[in-house]
């Protein structure tokens, strides 16, 4: 059935964004409980936005399998976990056109308690750090607590547990939590207020996110999607974890908030408190790429393309018993958001890609064969994460990770993701495309 997914979208559409709600939604009412019913998903809620209006929004299965409280996209909240990070950026912004804080700023004397240590002694930047290329190391020892009351104050977990600078600012992405909790506590000192009110001041209220908030769920108990671990034939309540490092992941909305967010994003214009076009504009836009040929990332948003060429800004996130994803394709005014309960990447990354195989249909284009310049060889070996740690006992959780291997043969390396392994040829000197040209190394 999922192999067919892509294929029963794409014919329900003719030229988006004309988008012809009924036809998607019939559709979707078919497909989605398909793949939950593959994936042992409990629980799904999604919106689709075109423009400034809101095409399609579904909830499908049930919130709490205990209680069979079934999912409402307007009521039902679920935990976003690292799409909050968009959250993060916004903020960000926010402050810049406030002219509290300054992209390009030295943050160190206003944290001047939090021990930025390593990179040279090289400044720490609001840009650097929204790009996820500030240099920082991972860390995952210790920030995470099993009770919600035993959540430490931002500015004293980050005193105590920051980690060090293993490379010097802008030279390549690393994806770091703690990263984006320093912006966080940039912001706090910059405006005045906790993280998470200042996040329901500049973003949530203004643009009527009425149950979206950090920490905890607002509403009604009874609303939120318990998070579920589901095997064979059987579903457990995933433990609760809550991170010190809140502002990067520990958030909860509803689809229909989280429409209301794209539509901001999508069709930016003066909503009293809330960004300038031209910051969102900033925020979608390229900030940092390691290769001219490779989309790279905005501020919060990862670049990339879809398999017809389309430029997508995306966030997914991933928590207990939770997976979550807003993508948006800027030049079609086309965006989408979904959250499950429950559930794997692999559910994940299908349901997108029917997503986007009705919204912004079309074929991929194959590498030109006479682009093809020689042999991979060189390109086979094991790789690591740049997201670890480098010494002390941080290196510990660094050692379960998978590496990713790469093997080739003539001009072909295939590179074995945990989804599978994909061919690349080499189209240039370090440069590689994927036989159906959607991905570039």
């Amino acid at each position: 059935m999922t192999a067919l997914i892509p294929l029963l979208l794409a014919r329900v559409l003719a030229s988006p964004p004309a988008i012809d709600s009924i036809a998607l939604g019939r559709v979707l009412d078919s497909v989605v409980p398909a793949l939950m019913r593959d994936h042992r998903v409990p629980g799904v809620s999604l919106v689709v936005v075109t423009g400034d209006s809101t095409r399609v929004i579904r909830g499908f299965g049930v919130a709490n399998r205990e209680t069979g409280k079934a999912v409402d996209a307007e009521r039902t909240s679920f935990r976003i976990a690292s799409v909050a990070k968009l959250f993060v950026a916004a903020a960000a912004m926010h402050e810049v056109e406030q002219g509290r804080l300054d992209l390009g700023q030295d943050l160190r004397p206003l944290l001047s308690d939090i021990p930025i240590r390593g990179g040279r002694d090289a400044p720490v930047r609001l840009h650097d750090l929204l790009t996820h290329t500030a240099g920082f190391e991972e860390r995952v020892v210790g920030m995470a607590t099993p009770s919600l009351d035993r959540l430490r104050p931002l500015g004293e977990y980050l005193a105590d547990r920051m980690p060090k600078r293993d490379a010097e600012p802008g030279l390549r992405t690393s994806y770091s939590n703690h990263g984006f909790a320093l912006t966080a506590l940039a912001i706090e000192r910059s405006s005045g207020r906790d993280f998470a009110e200042q996040a329901r001041v500049a973003i949530f209220s203004p643009l009527g996110m009425t149950r979206t908030g950090y920490r905890a769920p607002l509403g009604d108990p009874d609303d939120l999607a318990i998070g579920y671990r589901c095997d064979e034939g059987e579903c457990t309540v995933a433990p609760p974890a809550f991170t010190h490092t809140y502002p990067a992941g520990l958030a909860y909305s509803t689809a229909a908030d989280m429409g209301r967010f794209i539509t901001a994003m999508l069709a930016p214009r003066n909503i009293d408190g809330w960004l300038d076009p031209e910051s969102v504009r900033a925020m979608e836009s390229l900030q940092f790429t390691h290769d001219s040929t490779l989309e790279g990332m905005g501020y919060g948003f990862w670049r990339h393309r879809a398999p017809n060429g389309e430029r997508l800004l995306s966030h997914a996130g991933n928590g207990p018993g939770s997976v979550a994803l807003l993508q948006l394709a800027p030049e079609r005014q086309v965006g989408f958001f979904f959250a499950a309960n429950g559930g794997s990447g692999t559910f994940a990354r299908l349901l997108s890609e029917a997503l986007q195989a009705a919204l912004y249909p079309g074929q991929s284009t194959e590498p030109d064969r006479a682009a093809i310049i020689g042999s991979a060889a060189e390109l086979a070996g094991v790789y690591r994460l740049t997201r670890t740690a480098r010494r002390s006992v941080e290196t510990f959780p660094g050692l379960f990770q998978a590496p990713l291997t790469i093997t080739a043969s003539g001009d072909t390396a295939l590179v074995h993701f945990t989804s599978g392994a994909v061919p690349f040829l080499r189209v240039g000197e370090n440069r590689f495309v994927s036989v159906d040209g959607q991905r570039r190394l």
